[in-house]
Parts: C-alpha cells; structure tokens; sequence
C-alpha cells in the first residue's frame, strides 16, 4: 500500500470511529445535494431530489447502526433501502421492522462537508441524483463522482420571536429605501393583426395567404411608488447543523411580503387615442434563501445572505378611470411584464436589503446566541 492509500485508510478509519458517537437515535435530517436539492420519499417509493427547501417531506429520522453504520426512515417509518445490482439506487419501500444490509449504510467523508455511502457489503457509492453529470475526472478513481455525495444536516427551528423580529427589520429597511422612490417607464408595444384570404393556384387551389390588416403601436407611461407599509412574514426558518462537522450550518428561511403600490398609467396610439388612469396594486414577493453560519473560538461568524428562488406577481389592480377598464388585460399584462424584465433588479435589492437586515444589531445578536447556544 502506497502512502497515499495508507493516509486515506487511517482518515477512513478514523471518520468511522468518531462519527457513531454523534449519532443520536430517532435524530431528524435532511440530505441536500452539493446542488442544492433536497431529498424526499415519494409515496411511489422513489427518492426524488426536486426541492429546494426542506419540509417534513424531506425529513428523515436517522438510525445509529453497529460498526459506524447507519440507517434513514422516511417520516411515514419506510427505511431507505439500496436496490438494484450493485446497491446504488435508494428506495423508500423496506417492508422491515429493523434495518438489514441494503437499508443500512457506510457513511465516508468526501470533504467540503460532504458525505458519500455505500450500502453495507456493498463497494460502490450510492447515487442521490441521477442527474447530476460528471464535469471532470476525479483525482482518485477511488472517490466518489458526481452525485454520488450528500450533506447531511440535523434540524432545528428559529424561535418565532427571532423570525418576527427579522421580519420587522426587513420591513423597516425596504419602507427607508422605497418611500421616496418614484419609478418611471415608457414602453411601447407593437400590435398586428393577420387574417387569412384565398389565394388559389394551379397546383394547390386551396391555398390561402396571410393579410396584414392593423398595425399599430401602443405607448404606455408607466408611474408607480410604494403607497403604505408592506406586509412582510418569516413562514418558515429551519437552522440545518451539519452532521460530519458541527461547527458549520446553513440558516434557511422562506419569506412572504405584500408591497402596496400606487401610480398612474398613460395610453397613447399616436394620433389617434390618449388616457390615462390611476391605479393601485398589491405586489406579491415571495423567496427562499439562506445564510450560511460557523463557529470559532471567537464565536459565531454570519455570511451574508443569498436568495436562492423568487417569485413576483400581480395580486390586485384597481383603475380609477373606467373608460380604461377596457384595457385592464393589457395594463395587466404591463406591469407583469415590468416585474418579470426587473427581476435581476429585484432580486439584487432583496439581497441588499436582506443583508442589511442581518447586520443590523436587533437581529444579529439574538441570532448569534441562539446559534452559539442551540
């Protein structure tokens, strides 16, 4: 045995030796791949990797087993069991009371706080996601590929006195940065209209051809600025403690806020029609995101935070002008397009306003404590 194998062999060793003494019976975890998804068990039986924030859905109860083995139970008690030939595919369908061989795996430290697994007997890696494809050759042909390593995380949640305090503070820094905010936009949309005529040949009488018989271009003003308090609610805030290295977490939270909005709308075909009308709306934001968190000597250190999915809608419009109403669909169809070209933009502001929230001295601190003493 070289020295590299013999080092790689003393780390193995050591992995399985101090690992079981960590493990508590009936702990909670979730596994997320190194993309971000979340593992489930499907009622089907099959373990999908198709979320991207962990409900009791993608909760498994973790088994200690003999000689640093472990098993997982899907929150209806289906154990996790490797099929297939060589035990590389999980499935949630083990009929049995205690786990045996292919419900019960090895886990091996993969770096990056990543875990790989093997089903018990078994020499190859079990693969979490099917999908994830290999960019580059690893340096050992003995290490795990692409998707074939997970984190495993154990969980607890954020008191709902810190996420409401959170939440006051968010609210606080997007009413200071959009009260005098007044946003301005003229847009213009081209509308044609076809219809289809017979146009015979010798050779296809029934041919036809397309007419053009309307071609216009709407112009649209568009003002709008915040027009009250948003509303703005922590629905969820799961803290994920890394299981292989406890000193590392990722601090997740799903966010819900309501922006009243006011403006006006002008509606121009050049030279031939003009209105305008008043309008308010209610903007509906809702995001996942996380924060990743570790633990030194001096303490707990805070990253900022990063929102992993958006999404922005309409959920009311009301006109002031009724001669308008007649163009409520396009005036609609307006602002949503507004909202999707401004995504980036949101999105970069939620992030700064995010971040501000988390440095600020309301927040940090009593999260902090609460990390450094869970």
């Amino acid at each position: 045995m070289n020295g590299r194998l013999a080092a790689r062999s003393i780390f193995l060793t050591l992995v399985l030796t101090l690992m079981p003494t960590s493990v508590q019976a009936g702990e909670k975890v979730v596994l997320r791949t190194p993309g971000g998804r979340f593992l489930r068990a499907a009622e089907d039986g099959t373990v999908r990797v198709d979320s991207d924030f962990p409900t009791d859905g993608e909760t498994f109860e973790l088994v200690p087993c003999e000689n640093g083995h472990l098993a997982l139970k899907a929150g209806d008690g289906r154990f996790l069991v490797a099929e297939g030939r060589d035990a590389r595919t999980l499935r949630a369908d083990s009929p049995r009371v205690e786990p045996g061989d292919r419900e019960t795996f090895l886990p091996i430290s993969a770096g990056e706080n990543r875990l790989a697994m093997k089903a018990r007997n078994y020499r190859d890696f079990i693969v979490f996601d099917p999908a994830a494809t290999q960019t580059a050759e690893p340096d050992d042909p003995d290490a795990p590929a692409a998707g074939e390593t997970v984190e495993i995380y154990r969980v607890s949640q954020i008191p709902a006195a810190i996420r409401m305090t959170l939440a006051a503070v968010v609210r606080s820094l997007v009413i200071e940065e959009l009260k005098d905010e007044q946003y301005e936009k003229i847009k213009t949309k081209k509308r044609e209209k076809y219809i289809e005529l017979p146009a015979p040949t010798i050779r296809d009488p029934g041919r036809k051809k397309r007419h053009r018989v309307l071609s216009m271009e709407d112009e649209y003003q568009i003002y709008a600025q915040l027009d009250g308090a948003p509303t703005i609610k922590i629905l969820e805030m799961p803290y994920l403690k890394s299981y292989p290295q406890p000193g590392t977490g990722v601090l997740m939270f799903v966010v819900e806020a309501e922006l009243p909005v006011r403006g006006l709308v002008r509606y121009k075909i050049p030279d031939l029609v003009s209105a305008s009308t008043g309008f308010r709306t209610r903007v509906a934001l809702s995001l996942v995101g996380e924060i990743r968190a570790k633990k030194s000597d001096d303490g707990v250190s805070l990253e900022s935070p990063e929102v992993l999915r958006m999404r922005v809608e309409l959920r009311s419009l009301d006109l002031a002008n009724d001669v308008l109403n007649v163009l409520r669909r396009q005036i609609e169809d307006l602002l949503n397009d507004e909202l999707r070209d401004r995504n980036a933009r949101i999105l970069q502001q939620a992030n700064q306003s995010l971040a501000k929230a988390v440095a600020a001295r309301e927040f940090r601190h009593p999260v902090l404590r609460y990390l450094a003493f869970p």
